[in-house]
């Protein structure tokens, strides 16, 4: 199924196989988690981002530490093809950190991207960078 995943060139073939990834997801060693966070970044880079896609691509990253998990959260988010339903979905996981560590989350999108310019390591003015995936 990882190999299926890399090679789905369509987006409706990538959203069969995300629904039944999203199920995998938390079963997943970190390193097959990597590789697909990869590939679906590509995805998402290439034009091709749909709820499920955004979703199977918040389950996969969720397997990672937390700074690169944020790293990867922003990465997507600077995508052009990351908005409405998808942007929700990708933000979402950023409240819930927030949350778990007594701040109460900003309801509104912009209010986490103000959020977000706080944090070391962030760098929202960089556009987006080319996945490992996406350089081979």
């Amino acid at each position: 199924m990882v190999e299926a995943i890399k090679g789905a060139k369509a987006s409706d073939q990538l959203r069969t196989l995300a629904q039944a990834f999203v199920a995998l997801a938390p079963q997943l060693n970190v390193e097959d988690a990597h590789i697909l966070s990869d590939a679906i970044l590509k995805a998402m880079q290439d034009g091709i981002s749909v709820q499920r896609t955004a979703e199977l691509f918040v389950s996969l990253v969720r397997r990672l530490p937390w700074p690169e998990r944020l790293n990867l959260f922003v990465a997507a988010l600077k995508y052009p093809t990351v908005y409405g339903d998808s942007q929700s979905v990708v933000i979402m996981p950023i409240k819930e950190y927030l949350e778990a560590n007594g701040t109460k989350p900003p309801n509104d999108t912009w209010a986490i991207i103000e959020w977000l310019k706080s944090q070391q390591g962030i760098d929202l003015t960089i556009p987006p960078q080319r996945t490992k995936a996406a350089a081979r």
